[in-house]
């Protein structure tokens, strides 16, 4: 687009560098110059590619700087609110090797605010999950309010299309309505979850218009995720709500897509972050660091999952008289898997 006019110019071809993490299960593609991103995140199992890759890069009227790029990918926002200032700045890499694991580690320098940015992703040869290591540094001799949020541009079926079945995996029981073009939300409110006045919000097909949703009070719970029925393929990132409090998702709802790209391609949103929502800073203290981790799996062939953690995600899915039980581990392992029915142990498995 002509920054002057906002009016579509010719598309013009752009070559970056790609830096590839992978062993057994998953693929992991990162762009340094475009943000330090994950931009594709493939599991090798399925073949599918989780997250959402736009065909071009044009600029939105979204964001802190109204013109926020969505190029897909799992980003970092900082270090203000919304997709903060650096997702299309270069950043530095590195890459680490271990006896069993290998790493890419991408990292920033605000100039405005000197807040320092490292995020280590990390896998080793026996699982699924991806580790991912945010650090935030404060080099200055003053305290430094921030805000701090990772966002996964997601189309989990691998066909870079959300699509109206799939289902935001959050266990919460109330969200905050951030911002939406829907009347029937209340803005700077609270709805039921999954349920609101009757609608599942918990399945995009019931989303309207463009809606942003924030976890409230806060995430509680040491998961969340996505999952597309029509792939029978989602992912789960497992996390600690005690440290990373905000959990929040965004979907263009009905927008049309030529706002962010060239074909009908389409995505939802799945945040976490320092902070309970964009109205709270955290802080750091001069010469003070932080640093926490999570954990980050494909899931597919169980159906949608109930629960999950580092280690495995559960599916229990109940019909008129019988109920399936789904398991998905991020390694091989020996597990008994017990099922009980008002209290009373009515099945158990060797899995």
């Amino acid at each position: 687009y002509d920054p002057a006019t906002f009016v579509p110019t010719s598309p013009v071809s752009q070559s970056y560098k790609a830096v590839v993490l992978e062993n057994d299960y998953v693929r992991l593609t990162f762009l340094p110059e475009l943000g330090g991103r994950l931009y594709r995140w493939e599991d090798k199992v399925t073949g599918r590619n989780l997250l959402y890759n736009n065909p071009i890069i044009r600029p939105t009227g979204w964001g802190y700087r109204q013109w926020w790029l969505p190029v897909g990918g799992l980003e970092w926002g900082l270090p203000v609110e919304d997709h903060g200032l650096v997702e299309w700045r270069p950043w530095n890499y590195t890459t680490a090797t271990g006896q069993n694991t290998a790493a890419v580690i991408v990292s920033t320098t605000d100039d405005r605010t000197g807040l320092r940015a490292s995020i280590r992703i990390e896998l080793d040869s026996s699982h699924s999950y991806f580790t991912l290591t945010p650090t935030l540094t404060n080099p200055t001799t003053g305290t430094l309010p921030f805000q701090f949020w990772m966002t996964a541009l997601a189309a989990p079926a691998g066909d870079n299309h959300a699509g109206a079945d799939l289902r935001f995996d959050l266990p919460v029981s109330a969200m905050l309505v951030h911002t939406t073009d829907d009347k029937s939300l209340p803005v700077g409110q609270t709805i039921s979850w999954p349920v609101a006045n009757g609608r599942d919000m918990s399945v995009y097909g019931s989303w309207r218009e463009f809606l942003s949703l924030f976890a409230s009070p806060s995430a509680s719970q040491p998961y969340a995720g996505l999952y597309s029925p029509r792939a029978d393929q989602g992912f789960v990132r497992s996390f600690p709500p005690e440290i990373a409090r905000g959990l929040k998702l965004f979907a263009p709802g009905n927008l049309p897509p030529w706002v962010w790209t060239s074909d009908d391609s389409n995505y939802v949103e799945l945040w976490g972050g320092l902070t309970t929502n964009f109205s709270e800073n955290a802080t750091l203290q001069p010469g003070s660091s932080f640093a926490w981790s999570e954990n980050w799996y494909p899931v597919h062939g169980i159906g949608n999952f109930v629960w999950a953690n580092k280690d495995v995600a559960l599916s229990v899915n109940e019909t008129s008289g019988s109920v399936t039980v789904g398991l998905y581990t991020t390694s091989a392992q020996s597990l008994t898997v017990t099922l009980f029915v008002n209290g009373q142990q009515a099945a158990r498995w060797d899995a």
